[in-house]
This record gives C-alpha cells, structure tokens and sequence, in this order.
C-alpha cells in the first residue's frame, strides 16, 4: 500500500511536468507539448546506481536554483534579460542560450525521471527511493517556475510596438523650422532615469516620444530624412534628434497620437549638443524603444 501511494503520487507529479515541458525549434522555445509517453517512459539500457543518480539530481536542483536566481528578478514576476535595455542582437543572443539552457534542464529531467521509474519497477523496495524522489520533484518545481518566466519574454523576432504610422509631415516642417540652434545636453544616461520614455509613431518621416519624468514630460522627435521639395530631387538625409520644452504630464493624460503631434507642433525645439558616437548611441536607444516599447 505504501508503494501504491508513493506511485500515485509520483505520477501526479510526473502527469504535471508532461504538461509543462516544451518543445523547441531552431527559433528558441515555441509551443508547449508534451513528449510522447513512449519517448518519456525509455528505461535505462543499464541498472540505475541510485548514488549516481541522487549525485545527478542534486547537481541538478543546485544549477536550477542558480539559473531561477539568474533570470527572475527578487521580488517581481519580470524575467531578465530586459529586452528594452538591450541592442537586438544583445537580446538574440541572451534569449537563444536561456533557450538552451531550459532545453538542457529539460533533458536531465528526463533522463532522471527515466531512471526513477527503472527503479521503482525493477527495486519497489529500495528504501533511498521516497528522498531521491522528493529532490526530483522539487527540481520539476523550479524547472517550472523558470519555463512560466520564459514564457513571459517575448522572441527576438516579435515586434511589440503598435505601430502609429500617419503621413503627416508637418512635424518635419516644425523640426526644420523651430528648432533653435542653441543645443543642449540629452543622453543616454539621462533618459534611463526617465520613469517612461515611450513610443508615440511615426509621423511622415519623424518619430514621436514622450518621455516622463515624474510629473513633467517632454517629446523627442527623431527625424532621418527630409522629402524633396522638386519632384525628382534626392532626398535629404538627417540623423536629426530634437526635443521639446517641458509640460505637465496631466496636460496629455489621455492623448491620442494625433493629439500628441498637435501639442508638439505647439512647443520649441532644442537641438542635443551629441556628436558622433553619443548620438549614435542615442538613435540605438531611441531605435530599441520603437521596438520593444510595449
């Protein structure tokens, strides 16, 4: 009866992690499916040595609480890396080898719930058989804290911007016209102090940020091109990023995207004083947040 319990307790358990286990594809971690019971189910092609076994496991639970303490913030339910503070390939890179790494984890659960089967089929009265299946169910309990983490990252292929994209271009005309040529500081750093800088669209050939600071708020306009005045000229290339004087962040609670350009078209320019490689790092920035800005 004793055994009877321990076997149905343990596939329970077992019937828990088929559920959660994942299949993956060369893209990183896709949809959930459970393995098949015939590919769960292969015994060993030799006796289990339950020492190795219970050496396996603990090795195991140890890498799991490492990788959990890793990739899940303390105290919140937002995984790492933070794909709004990373360049694309940075965050490819990140999500493929935590991709891996689950993939792994995934493959010595496996291999271990195997063995432990082996065991209770072929020694029902190994008595280290109840404490090295405890190791193993909490090692499928962080295993799966760390699958509902991953799952809450988006792929790196996965736009998460709604895209606002209006042929409207006198937000170009205003940045032509209005901005000042005295310029001003604006950097990187500084704008990763912001409570939120946020992607407004993409107006003609000038995109629109917010960016907010507790109870004041700015724009960013990021303008790369200006159409030609003369049909058949050449376009006019720019790397251009200007921003607004400063207004209450309750006057644009609310706002639509249209309402946002309105506002813009109303308040002064000013140039950043970045050259070289500091605006280049402020057009990454600024190109990452139009991707990744949920």
């Amino acid at each position: 009866m004793k055994n009877q319990n321990i076997r149905s307790i343990f596939m329970s358990a077992v019937a828990g992690l088929l559920l959660s286990l994942p299949i993956f594809g060369t893209s990183g971690l896709s949809a959930s499916l459970p393995p098949t019971e015939s590919s769960r189910l292969t015994e060993p092609q030799s006796p289990v040595d339950i020492k190795a076994l219970t050496a396996e496991l603990a090795g195991l639970q140890a890498d799991l609480a490492r990788a959990k303490q890793e990739f899940l913030s303390p105290g919140t339910e937002t995984p790492l890396p933070n794909q709004k503070r990373m360049k694309y390939s940075d965050y490819q890179a990140a999500y493929t080898t935590w991709a891996e790494r689950i993939k792994s984890f995934s493959a010595r659960l496996e291999k271990a719930y195997a063995q432990l089967n082996w065991i209770y089929q072929n020694r029902p009265n190994e008595k280290a058989y109840p404490q090295v299946f405890q190791v193993y169910t909490t090692c499928d309990g962080i295993y799966n804290e760390l699958i509902e983490g991953f799952r809450k990252l988006s792929a790196p292929t996965v736009l998460q911007v709604r895209m606002v994209i209006v042929n409207d271009g006198r937000l170009n005309e205003h940045v032509s016209r209005n901005a000042g040529n005295t310029r001003a500081d604006l950097t990187v750093e500084q704008l990763d102090q912001a409570d939120t800088v946020t992607f407004i669209g993409s107006f003609d050939v000038v995109n629109l940020f917010l960016v907010v600071r507790q109870d004041q708020a700015f724009y960013i306009l990021q303008r790369w091109k200006e159409r030609p005045n003369q049909p058949g000229a050449p376009e006019i290339l720019h790397n251009d990023v200007v921003f607004s004087q400063s207004f209450a962040l309750a006057q644009v609670q609310g706002y639509s995207p249209a309402q946002h350009m309105e506002l813009a078209l109303s308040l002064n320019l000013t140039p950043v004083s970045a050259q070289g490689e500091k605006l280049l790092d402020l057009h990454d920035f600024l190109d990452r947040i139009t991707t990744y800005t949920n």
